[in-house]
Formats: C-alpha cells, structure tokens, sequence
C-alpha cells in the first residue's frame, strides 16, 4: 500500500509498457492545482486496482491504447472529491469493457470522448451500491445500470495487493484485428497500435482465436503488409532482457537488420522504426554513450504527441531519461490537444510580426514556406529526417517572402524543420506518397 500527495502533475504514470500494475496506493491533495492521481497514457493490458484518488483534480485519467493484447483492467477503485472529474478518458482512448468492476465515485462525476460506450463501456449494478455510477458523465451511454446478482469487484484484505488478471475480450479483439475501432482524432493510429500488439500475443502466447476466419485473415494480411515486422522486432526486444550478455549483441545486430527493412510512412511507424534503431545501437548491447545525433533524434521524437506519433515518443523520454541531466517534463495536454510542442515545461510562443507556415502538411511532391518577421535576413530553413540528420538546407532570402520547394528526392516520412537561431520556427513536415 502506497500513499501519495499530489500537489501539481501526477502522482503516478503509466507511459507505455506491458502489463504494467498500479494498484493499490492512496493518492490525496486536499488543496487546489491542476492534477491526476493517476496518469495512464498507451499502456497494454495496464491494471489499475484498489486505488484511492481524494482531493486530486483529476482522479483516473487515461489516454491513448490501452488494450490490443488484453483490455485494461480498471476495478476497485475509489474517486473521492475530484473537482474536474473522477475519470477522464480522453478523446479515443481505448480500455475494453469493464463489467461490474466496481469502481466507486464519491462526490465526482466522469467524462470520456464521444467513442467511450463502443470501446470502453462501464458496466455497473447501482442497485448493489449507488456510488458505483458517478454523479453525472458524458457521453451518456458510457455508463450503463445493469442489475446483477453476483458482487461486483470487491478489494478484500487480506492486506496484500490483488495481483493483475488480464482478460481477453472477443467482441473488442475481433473489431480491432478488422480495423474497425472508431476514433475522432486517432482512429488509424489507435487501430495499427492495437493490431501490431495483437500480432505480438499471437507470437508470445499463441492464437487465443485458433478457429475464427477474421483472425486468421489478419494474421496473413499482417505478414504481407507489413504490421508483422513491427511485431516481431518489439517481440525481439523484450526478448533480449533473458539473454546473456555474451548472446545480446547478436541478438541485437540481427534485430536491427530487420528493423530497418521494414516499411510504412506514418509518423507512428517512422518513429518506432527511429527509436527501435537507436536502442538496439546502444541500450540493447549495454551502450549508454549516445552520439549527438543520436540525442538530437530522440529528443525531437519525444516532444511529439504520442496520440498521433505513436508510442515511439514515449520509449523516446525513457531512453533520454537514462542520461545524467535532469528530465524533461512533457506536457501531452499541449503536444496532443493544445496544437504546440512542449519545451519542457514552457509554451512556446511567436512573437507579434513572426510567422513560419509549410503547406501543405503532408506533403506530396511540393510545399510552401511562408514565413515574415525573420530577425536576419538571409536565413536558411533546415530539414531533418527521424534520425537528426540535415537533408536540405532552404534558402529564406530576406525578412519575408513565400519559397516553392520540391520533395522529389527525399523518401516519404516525417521530417523536423528549424531556422537556426529562430526559437519559434520550428515543427514537423510530413511527406506522404
């Protein structure tokens, strides 16, 4: 049992990962602040149980995938007091359906994306107790009041924690290996995180749908479209945490060889494609001496929304958190939903007179950059690609004025664009064929 008190931010995070656990803590702030007690953004198969969120802001805020192996397993729970809402899923976040799982709501309501009832639904007996439904929550069919005899989850001493019990959920699977999650802002990023985890379990723990015909398509659909490769090298990476050190850096060269065979020019999928490169050049072999182009990738990766960047961007942060300096501290609210990138903790702003524009964004085959207020004349916008590397240099002639560029001989893929000395021009181009 662990107690927190949570001022500002949150007191417990759960970025990415696989069968991560939070369970059981006390998390308190009877003050005012902008905070969660906990913070769950991708996580597969997380589990959140037998929790206490008084006083915080926010009690349960989750975002991003958190199924595609198993669903999430939020049970036992208790928000208390929240002043913006006990749990707050965001815009398509996804945690399969939580059945009877008796989650309490003391004082608090619940607000979720318009997509909840269809991925996420809480089903709940108010009969058994009233506080197992929030006070209000949007949308309205998220939540559901259904009568059943048997007792819903219950966290019962002894003192010792529940341990995760990770469920499958063949409605939710069988939607996801079709592509057929609903989404508003994130609907192809979440399906193509959820199937390559779905690709992953087939070839951990083997078919857990031997005979159904949809699964059986997917799996043969993801190895000639590619998903399998991105499996198969995240599968290959977990795997070498049980070699030895003398068997790794094979392991690892041939892993690499295969990361960069594969394929696909979505953010999401250049950026795992970036970052699996880098760890399996260092981190994977016992190497913590990143070069400074190395850094420089990573850290552009990890300012990015990982909604819309994949989960890439989360792996990002924990690698450059492995260097001596102090953490950067994201704030994914602005990355995701307020249109900037962070700067540690800072927005950026532009100046009154300053502004950089590339359109179309993405690109195909040619872009615009428009840009005034530049405080030398004669500057240059430089592009790089995933792995920090200059690839053109764009000529700015005075302090204002609009320049065609073509794209014809740089592979598709999501590129970053800064003007040197410029604080405020920089950002993400992507080309897409």
């Amino acid at each position: 049992m662990n107690t927190f008190f949570s001022p500002c931010g949150s007191a417990s995070r759960m970025e990415g990962g696989d069968r991560n656990t939070l369970n059981c803590n006390t998390i308190t702030n009877p003050g005012s602040g902008d905070n969660a007690a906990i913070y769950a953004i991708h996580p597969a198969r997380g589990s959140i149980l037998c929790n206490t969120a008084d006083g915080t802001a926010r009690g349960l805020h989750f975002e991003g995938m958190l199924a595609g192996k198993a669903k999430a397993d939020v049970a036992g729970n208790t928000m208390k007091n929240n002043a913006a809402t006990g749990l707050l899923l965001g815009t398509d976040a996804v945690l399969g359906p939580q059945v009877h799982r008796g989650n309490k709501f003391e004082g608090t309501e619940a607000l979720a994306g318009n997509n909840a009832a269809q991925t996420s639904k809480f089903t709940v007996d108010a009969n058994e107790n009233p506080d197992f439904l929030p006070n209000a929550w949007l949308p309205q069919l998220w939540f559901e009041d259904v009568e059943d005899p048997a007792l819903s989850y219950q966290c019962l001493p002894p003192s010792a924690c529940p341990l995760p019990a990770a469920a499958t959920d063949f409605d939710l699977d069988i939607r996801i290996v079709k592509g057929e999650l609903t989404g508003i802002e994130y609907q192809s990023e979440n399906n193509w995180l959820a199937q390559r985890r779905f690709y992953e379990l087939v070839l951990e723990e083997g078919n857990p749908y031997p005979t159904n015909a949809d699964v059986a398509a997917f799996i043969t659909q993801a190895q000639s479209n590619g998903l399998a490769g991105y499996a198969e090298v995240q599968v290959g990476i977990r795997q070498l945490g049980d070699m030895s050190e003398e068997a790794r850096p094979s392991a690892a060269a041939s892993l690499l060889s295969q990361n960069n065979g594969l394929t696909g020019s979505a953010a999401y999928q250049a950026n795992e494609k970036a970052v699996n490169e880098i760890f399996l050049q260092t981190v994977a072999i016992g190497n913590y001496d990143f070069t400074a182009a190395q850094i420089a990738s990573l850290e552009a990766i990890a300012e990015l929304c990982p909604l819309s960047d994949g989960e890439a961007v989360l792996r990002a942060r924990a690698m450059l958190n492995l260097l001596e300096r102090n953490p950067n501290n994201y704030d994914d609210f602005v990355n995701c939903y307020g249109g900037e990138r962070s700067d540690n903790t800072r927005r950026k702003t532009t100046p009154p007179g300053q502004s950089l524009k590339l359109f179309p964004n993405p690109v195909q085959d040619v872009f615009t950059v428009e840009y005034n207020g530049l405080s030398d004349s004669g500057q240059r916008l430089a592009l790089f690609n995933v792995f920090g590397q200059a690839v053109m240099a764009i000529n700015l002639p005075e302090s204002h004025g609009r320049v065609l560029v073509t794209t014809s001989n740089l592979p598709a893929g999501v590129y970053w664009y800064a003007v040197p000395g410029e604080n405020n021009f920089s950002g993400k181009l992507i080309i897409s064929r």
